[in-house]
Formats: structure tokens, C-alpha cells, sequence
């Protein structure tokens, strides 16, 4: 007979009857956890509610997801879903973007020097692409004729009256062309960089007015070739609005009158002094050959 357990010999004598007869007793189930049942419930791991970040981009992780579609159970990572910019790019352009982007994530001081580039998706043409700005003021009806689009921007278009015309309605025509624009994703990048503190300076090349209308504070940026926003004088360097009626002038090949010189010449014909010449405005942008007029 096997050797009993000092609680199956307890349950064997609890059991004994008067007439020395043993009753089955069912054995006792255990409240308390044993030890397996422990080192169970600790090993088994537990559904975590904290949701976990998805992980940076890096230009390796977007070379190995693009090279293969995910599936619908598997979106894949966030920059590779078509609704992210960065889907509609080419591979390499892409990988150039996801190297610098955390570099200017953490960078606290930085300095951008911005071209006509930015504005291409807005609608505004560049300047020296196949079809630029360059190739398109060649093209302009008129009469007059510049061996380079190139010359359309320099301080030399003036020398005739039927260059400065032509001038002054391709003026017109980009102004119609920025405002019909809106701020592009890299506009507001800028402007969001201003807001958070870490934008030193924006240097742009552009005319197109773009970065203000964004929320660029004036103060952080630097329109290197002037705005389209501002028509100044040729005779009393002061600058106004570009309204819609000097736009309407200009686009007819027009050169209106300096508002500004006009109240100073009635004011000294009214006070008996020798009369001044009145000048005309033109667009306050900068062009070849030509000296910021914020540096004079």
C-alpha cells in the first residue's frame, strides 16, 4: 500500500464510521493559487493600453518599403501611405527629404534661403525651366523683342518706350498671377518655424508675396529681389500699395503717376515755390543691374 499524506490519512480518519466502515470523501480543491499556477500568471504577459509611437523616418526605411506594395492588412509606415507627400516623390528626392528632416526637427537656429522653387506647385512658373518665366516673356505679344527672357528683368528695359511697356504689363500679369496663388505646405513650414522660435532669417528671392501671407513675421524675412505688394517712385524712392487700379495701368503698358509727388507739387504750386518734377511708380521689385532700393 503507497504511503499516505498527512491530509489524505486526516480525510481517511474524519471519514471512519461506527461501524469501521470508510466513506469516499472528495478532495478538497485548493482556494489559494499553488505555486505553478503563480509562475503561470506571472509569465503570462498582459495586453499593454499605451499606445507606442511610430518610429521616425529614415531614408533606409523608405528604400525598403517602397520596393514592395504593402498589403491592406499592412499599411505600412506613415510616410509611404499615398496621402503623404512623400509618396508622390521620387525615391531619391525622398530619401534626400527623410535625411535632413531630423536635422531641422532638432535644430534651434536656422537660416533659409528660399527661391522661385517654392512656389512652382502654387501655380507661379519659375524662371529658367523649359517653360519659366524666362521662356514666357519671350513669347509676350508686342512688338518688342529681347534676345533672352533674361533681359525682360533687367534695369536695360528701360531704354525704349516699347520695352518698358511690355515691362510693365508682364508686371501686371504676375501680380494677377501671385494673388490668384495660395501659400504652399513649404510656406507655412516657414511660417510655422517663425512661430516656434527657430527661424533666424528667411532670405527670399521671391516676389511673389507668398511667405507674409503665410504669417512670416516681417521681421524674420529678407525680400532680397523686392515685392510685387509695393510699386515705388522713380523720382521720390517713396513706395505704396500695388493697388488694383496701378495694376490695371500697368497691365495696359502704363506707368502711372506718383500719388506722393502730385500732393507735393500741388502744395508747392499753392505756396508760390518753383515746381518739381513728378515722378512715375513701377513695381518694387529688384532687377538686374539694379541696387536694393533698401540699400540706397
Amino acid at each position: 500500500m503507497a504511503p499516505q499524506t498527512r491530509r489524505q490519512a486526516a480525510a481517511a480518519c474524519a471519514a471512519t464510521t461506527a461501524g469501521g466502515q470508510l466513506h469516499e470523501v472528495p478532495t478538497p480543491t485548493p482556494s489559494k493559487a499553488t505555486n505553478a499556477t503563480k509562475m503561470t500568471a506571472a509569465t503570462t504577459p498582459t495586453k499593454s493600453t499605451t499606445k507606442t509611437p511610430e518610429p521616425a523616418p529614415t531614408a533606409e526605411d523608405h528604400s525598403a518599403t517602397t520596393s514592395s506594395t504593402p498589403s491592406k492588412t499592412t499599411p505600412g509606415p506613415w510616410w509611404t501611405r499615398p496621402a503623404h507627400p512623400l509618396a508622390a516623390l521620387p525615391q531619391d528626392v525622398a530619401d534626400r527629404v527623410l535625411a535632413v528632416a531630423p536635422i531641422l526637427h532638432r535644430a534651434k537656429r536656422i537660416v533659409v534661403v528660399a527661391g522661385a522653387g517654392i512656389s512652382v506647385s502654387a501655380g507661379i512658373p519659375d524662371f529658367r525651366s523649359p517653360d519659366g518665366m524666362y521662356a514666357l516673356a519671350k513669347l509676350r505679344p508686342g512688338g518688342a523683342r529681347l534676345p533672352r527672357g533674361q533681359d525682360w528683368f533687367d534695369a536695360a528695359v528701360f531704354r525704349t518706350e516699347a520695352t518698358t511697356r511690355l515691362f510693365y504689363s508682364l508686371m501686371g500679369s504676375m501680380r494677377s498671377a501671385a494673388l490668384a496663388a495660395s501659400p504652399t505646405p513649404t510656406h507655412e513650414w516657414l511660417a510655422a518655424l517663425d512661430t516656434r522660435g527657430s527661424l533666424l532669417r528667411c532670405y527670399s528671392q521671391n516676389i511673389d508675396d507668398l511667405e507674409p501671407r503665410a504669417g512670416l513675421a516681417a521681421e524674420s524675412l529678407v525680400q532680397v529681389h523686392g515685392t510685387l505688394s509695393r510699386v515705388r517712385c522713380v523720382v521720390c524712392h517713396r513706395t505704396a500699395e500695388h493697388s488694383d487700379e496701378v495694376a490695371n495701368e500697368f497691365q495696359q503698358g502704363n506707368a502711372p503717376a506718383c500719388t506722393a509727388c502730385e500732393t507735393e507739387a500741388e502744395a508747392r504750386e499753392k505756396a508760390g515755390k518753383r515746381a518739381r518734377a513728378v515722378g512715375v511708380v513701377r513695381p518694387d521689385v529688384v532687377l538686374y543691374n539694379e541696387t536694393h532700393s533698401g540699400w540706397r
